[in-house]
């Protein structure tokens, strides 16, 4: 009985082998990332069947939330978390200040908010904080940024 299950054992290990060697010797994928600042897309091949997909153009949803004063909002074709929000506050002529650090840029001022110890700007994509500087950030069509005023 023990012989028997050591062969079951061999053979489905065998089986499993073989699985995953045809896994990677039979599909390879290649995928390339092509990007334009006004038109962004992604192409993807796969060597067995060549195939591209490519999502209409969409932008970024830039909310501004001033703590207070209102809300603005507005859209965005670029692609970082900073400079869709600049694009929004430029068209809307806003006034915006930054600093750059080593770890890359920081929102100081929107219009008439600035940081201070009770408040300060930041930043989440999709509802999910910032965790990096946000020129650093990438964003992509469809994503929502919200830049707010606040602790």
């Amino acid at each position: 009985m023990k012989k028997l299950n050591k062969i079951y054992f061999l053979i489905g290990l065998i089986l499993i082998v073989i699985l995953v060697s045809g896994q990677i010797l039979f599909h390879k994928k290649e995928i390339t990332t092509v990007s334009d600042n006004k038109e962004r897309f992604v192409e993807i091949s796969i060597s067995a069947q060549k195939q591209t997909i490519t999502p209409a153009k969409q932008a970024v949803t830039v909310e501004i939330v001033f703590g207070g004063s209102g809300n603005m909002t507005g859209s965005s074709l670029s692609n970082n978390a900073y400079q869709v929000l600049n694009d929004v506050v430029k068209s809307n002529k806003i006034g915006i200040e930054t600093k750059q650090y080593k770890f890359g840029l920081m929102v100081e001022k929107i219009g008439d908010r600035k940081n201070s110890t009770s408040a300060f700007w930041s930043y989440s994509v999709n509802g999910k904080m910032g965790n990096i500087a946000a020129d650093k950030y990438l964003v992509y069509p469809g994503d929502k940024v919200v830049w707010k005023y606040g602790q």
